[in-house]
């Protein structure tokens, strides 16, 4: 579309689409339609809901409630929800075309816990503007009931882990099957439905995911790191086991970990702690037996840091890097004792040695807390066997093995 304007951020959006909800308002005395549309977990549900509080009044219209459900998917041989056929749009354009002649419409409420519409209708009442949101909005026959259109464009990296947060409070599926229909069924029907409609929007809003914006979201974890000796000394290493031992603590697993790290596709402003972690972790230093994780955390000056890890498949990490994600040079490879205190599982202890690339073997302790208070508590003890508090630090691994 020719005269399309593009906006940075959702406060930039609300502040040109508010523009231009005015100069509509001039003008017209029916409803004003308002479609947002864009990827799955490029938040067109959040701008609709700030526009909305922008706007009192106004009223939001749903798309996804037009789903027509699981039992029409399989009775159709349709398979994923990111195809536009799973979606009544026929129904949609026909209540906008009832809205905008002023009468109230009737439509299901869709339950992403069933995977159906709920078997009661609701009554939606006209508002002088009414934002429809949804991923197919701008395809026809919706497109011709709007009267403005708005396409909210994030890339893949934010819509990623955007998807996997939001999916595992709304449909309770594991992390694992939600990267698995993110990298072979969302991110595939975007640039094949999706994408192509951002050329009927006047305004664009790029809304990339931004560092820290999933500290307040995930769980949070409290964490410290103390180098015990660098290089390796065999003293101090017998002297810490005598403190961990003189403390209650005992040895519950050793495992041997490889970690790398996965830079996210073009140029995203994000923090270089940011980065995804996948690790390969091999329990009692068996490495025919490997257990992968992927763990993306908010960066490492936020405390505590928001993490989300889950376990993953081979098949996981090639999706990613299929999505543009690409291997960064870093490697770290560790094995690492876990040490716990009997009745105490407020925080936990972590003996590690690794080597670096100038072939020296480093060792230092990592403690974590559930609370800020369980791991000063953790400090605490420690400091009072001969551990130096001072020598802890937040930052990670990953940029540790930069400084040595």
């Amino acid at each position: 579309m020719t005269g399309q304007i593009t906006v940075n951020g959702l406060n930039e959006g609300i502040a040109r689409i508010s523009q231009s909800i005015g100069n509509y308002a001039i003008q017209k005395t029916n409803p004003l339609i308002v479609g947002i549309a864009g990827a799955s977990g490029s938040g067109k549900t959040v701008l609709s809901k700030l526009l909305q509080q922008a706007w009192p009044g106004s009223a939001i219209l749903a798309a996804d409630d037009y789903f027509y459900g699981k039992r029409y998917m399989r009775k159709h041989n349709l398979v994923s929800f990111d195809d536009p056929n799973c979606v009544n749009l026929q129904l949609i354009a026909e209540h906008l075309a009832s809205l905008k002649r002023g009468e109230a419409i009737q439509k299901s409420i869709y339950s992403f816990n069933t995977g159906e519409p709920e078997d009661d209708l609701v009554s939606f009442a006209c508002a002088p503007i009414i934002f429809v949101e949804g991923i197919f909005v701008l395809m026809e026959p919706t497109r011709s009931m709007l009267d403005l259109t708005v396409f909210v464009e994030a890339g893949v990296h934010g819509t990623f882990w955007r998807r996997i947060v939001r999916d595992i409070e709304r449909t309770r599926q594991s992390p694992l099957d939600i990267a698995g229909v993110f990298i072979n069924n969302v991110y595939p029907a975007y640039k094949k439905f999706i994408l192509p409609t951002r050329e009927c929007a006047q305004i664009i809003v790029i809304n990339d995911m931004f560092p820290g914006e999933m500290q307040k979201i995930l769980s949070m974890q409290y964490q410290l790191r103390g180098c015990i000796a660098s290089p390796y000394d065999a003293g101090e290493y017998n002297r810490i086991l005598g403190i961990l031992a003189a403390a209650g603590f005992k040895s519950e697993k050793k495992v041997l970990q490889h970690d790398k790290w996965l830079v996210p596709p073009s140029n995203y402003d994000i923090s270089d702690e940011e980065l995804i972690r996948v690790r390969a972790e091999y329990l009692q230093l068996d490495t025919a037996h490997q257990h992968l994780t992927l763990t993306y955390k908010t960066p490492a000056d936020s405390s505590p840091r928001g993490v989300l890890e889950f376990s993953i498949t081979s098949e996981i990490i090639d999706g990613l890097i299929a999505l543009g994600y690409r291997s960064g040079r870093r490697r770290l490879k560790k094995e690492r004792v876990m040490y716990h205190k009997k009745g105490i599982n407020n925080y936990e202890i972590a003996l590690d040695s690794f080597i670096t690339n100038d072939d020296i073997v480093h060792l230092w302790l990592e403690v974590r807390g559930d609370t800020i208070d369980d791991l000063h508590q953790c400090l605490k003890l420690l400091s009072n066997l001969g551990v130096q508090q001072s020598k802890f630090v937040a930052t990670s691994y990953r940029s540790i093995i930069a400084l040595i």
